[in-house]
């Protein structure tokens, strides 16, 4: 797998008004 090409990313941004953020609660781990 090759990400040569990293066109567009959509997303939204988004402030989260924490330090140190768990990102496991944002983005479940698998």
């Amino acid at each position: 797998m090759a990400y040569d090409k990293f066109n567009i990313l959509n997303s939204t941004a988004v402030p989260l008004p924490i330090e140190n953020v768990d990102t496991d609660q944002i983005i479940p781990a698998r």
